[in-house]
């Protein structure tokens, strides 16, 4: 009779201890709150304390000098990381030239091999991208290191600080990553190779040609070619339009028409009756821009290519080309054919009026 209400009680007891456990978990979780929102109140207030004498000194018109330079709190190397990377990223000459004296003089680089040593990528990144406007040794060595790093956008970060310091010296060693590289991000990776200008056309270009590395990173190095603008890279990017990847032709094409020089035209012409319909819209594209009357006839014949896209590039070309080509684009508007519908479209669009 009385065993339900030993139940019932014991039921009782054990809601009221669950009950005190979750109001004291809740009360040690607002205090933990409390903590972190004070921690981070303080951390902040001296931020602005770091920043604040950062810009007094940078504003100073005394020359720093390191032994002179007012010394930091033990714990305000994570302020000034901050504070250096916000400063560099917007000021250059005086400015950035005195920065860099404060952070050698306050010996940053414990904190950011640190950073460089955890495993958290987005302070890796920032770590490496302060390191790029470093100028000892040591940060160089540091970006070095970490073009062999498993993740994409560490490697990439290094690569950019490397190219942002202009060490071309060091191009063969880069090149020997990117080979061995898994990186994806074609055009990321194109803008930073395109950074170290004309010294890196020969390695940019070996390793574009090189079958052994990653697709991703010779379309890259295929897209840095034409953006680095050397004529030097013009035979490579030849050879590259005879690839066997329709991509890495498609790229080179896009690269020739950048480059600007007539004598990519044997490769344009070539191109133009390639298998792939992304190849020969490319090469439609390029002799618009080269402005290659001498692949006319094949630009004309192109407007009835089975590819919306080549129809549409070719046409655009010819009308690229001036009077002949517009005067093709006019003699075919007159049919029935799927040329004819849109050398029709492009003279309405370019022009405002029907052919």
């Amino acid at each position: 009779m009385h065993d339900p209400e030993l139940f019932l009680l014991w039921i009782w007891r054990v809601c009221l201890v669950l009950s005190a456990a979750s109001l004291a978990i809740a009360c040690g979780l607002a205090f933990r709150r409390w903590l972190e929102e004070r921690a981070r109140a303080r951390k902040l207030a001296r931020r602005r304390e770091v920043e604040k004498l950062v810009q007094t000194l940078l504003a100073s018109p005394l020359e720093l000098v390191p032994a002179q330079i007012p010394p930091l709190a033990r714990g305000d190397a994570g302020a000034l990381f901050s504070v250096s990377l916000d400063i560099l990223r917007v000021t250059r000459g005086r400015d950035a030239d005195r920065m860099l004296t404060l952070i050698a003089a306050w010996n940053l680089r414990p904190h950011v091999e640190k950073i460089l040593a955890g495993r958290r990528r987005s302070r890796q990144i920032r770590a490496l991208t302060l390191l790029s406007y470093l100028r000892d040794p040591e940060s160089l060595g540091l970006l070095l290191h970490h073009l062999d790093h498993p993740a994409t956008y560490v490697q990439l970060a290094a690569l950019r600080g490397i190219a942002e310091r202009g060490e071309t010296a060091h191009i063969p060693k880069i090149v020997d990553a990117l080979s061995r590289s898994r990186t994806t991000n074609v055009p990321m990776l194109a803008d930073i190779l395109r950074r170290f200008g004309a010294p890196a056309v020969p390695a940019v270009a070996a390793l574009a040609a090189s079958s052994g590395a990653l697709l991703g990173v010779r379309l890259a190095s295929t897209m840095a070619l034409g953006g680095i603008g050397a004529l030097e890279a013009l035979e490579p990017l030849v050879g590259l339009a005879a690839d066997p990847a329709p991509g890495l032709r498609a790229a080179a094409l896009d690269s020739l028409a950048k480059l600007g020089h007539p004598r990519a035209e044997p490769a344009v012409a070539r191109a133009l009756a390639d298998p792939e319909a992304r190849v020969r819209a490319a090469a439609a594209r390029a002799a618009g821009h080269l402005g290659l009357r001498g692949v006319l006839p094949l630009l004309a014949d192109a407007l009835e290519d089975m590819a919306w896209e080549v129809r549409y590039r070719s046409a655009d070309a010819l009308h690229a080309l001036g009077a002949p080509g517009v005067a093709v684009l006019r003699a075919a508007s007159s049919g029935e054919t799927p040329g004819s519908e849109m050398s029709g479209e492009l003279l309405a669009e370019k022009e405002g009026v029907p052919a």
